[in-house]
């Protein structure tokens, strides 16, 4: 596999002038697994997700070196998934194994745009060539994103056995043709939540006094003021940020996002992620 073979040398030379090596980077990538779990395992389609992992983090980057917050910056980045979703140059269950929100995050904290402080480059500054960050990140990503396979001693995320010269070729192939539309359409894949549900309270608690009219939930956007007269309730987390309590109930619970343990505003993480799985035809 050339990724394995060429990025983690291409990494330690990039880092040298940093004094860093990549044991001492830590840049973790963790939205990003290639591994497509079960029955739609696919080589081919993880190769084009390796594809896209990368337009997505030459985007953020982009916009970091634009002087976006990070807040922009993940607005952004998903609206670079839903638009390569959109024109089918990647599928529904490839776009759930990248969360923009952790990339954005992983790429933040090595230059300093997602954090108050010095960046984990030392000695870079703001000012500096974007290029020399795009090249790092470039080849962590493929170091991390290669991990999650099933190739790596046989093991990997997934339920896997470990892949064959077919399949690694096929793999390759899937990342050469990354921009291109796939060769045949891909069947929708419809996740469910599984397991016990969510209680808000733990993280969030009712607000029973009256609210601004002007207040409203982050999530359906419609006013807070009167909730409780419509059967639901106004509710405040822990993060100090506000939605009804069936909204952010639905979030947690429902919601196929790979962030939906996060607070929709800030990203704190407020409670553990709820484990999906693809519903059955």
């Amino acid at each position: 596999m050339i990724f394995i073979s060429t990025a983690p040398e291409e990494l330690n030379d990039l880092l040298k002038p940093f004094d860093l090596t990549p044991e001492g980077l830590n840049l973790e990538f963790e939205g990003v697994s290639l591994t497509l779990d079960g029955e739609w395992a696919n080589p081919y389609e993880a190769g084009r997700l390796l594809f896209t992992a990368e337009l997505l983090a030459y985007t953020i980057i982009s916009r970091f070196s634009q002087g976006m917050s990070i807040f922009k910056v993940e607005e952004e980045a998903r609206n670079f998934l839903e638009a390569r979703l959109n024109d089918g140059t990647i599928s529904e269950e490839a776009c759930f194994n990248l969360n923009p929100e952790e990339i954005c995050l992983s790429i933040g904290a090595l230059t300093g745009d997602a954090r108050d402080g010095d960046p984990i480059l030392e000695g870079w500054t703001r000012e500096d060539e974007y290029w020399v960050v795009e090249r790092i990140v470039i080849a962590a990503l493929k170091i991390v994103a290669v991990e999650t396979l099933p190739f790596i001693d046989g093991e990997g995320t997934g339920a896997l056995e470990k892949w064959d010269d077919d399949d690694v070729e096929e793999f390759e192939r899937g990342y050469r043709d990354g921009d291109n539309p796939p060769e045949e359409e891909l069947p929708p894949i419809t996740l469910e939540a599984v397991g016990e549900k969510i209680d808000i309270s733990d993280f969030a608690r009712r607000i029973e006094c009256p609210l601004p009219p002007d207040m409203s939930c982050a999530i359906c956007l419609l006013p807070l003021a009167g909730a409780a007269n419509s059967g639901d309730w106004s509710a405040r987390t822990s993060c100090d940020h506000y939605f009804h309590d069936g909204c952010l109930s639905n979030w947690i619970n429902e919601s196929a996002q790979a962030n939906s343990h996060r607070c929709p505003c800030c990203r704190t993480e407020l409670c553990d992620r709820r484990e999906r799985r693809p519903i059955d035809d």
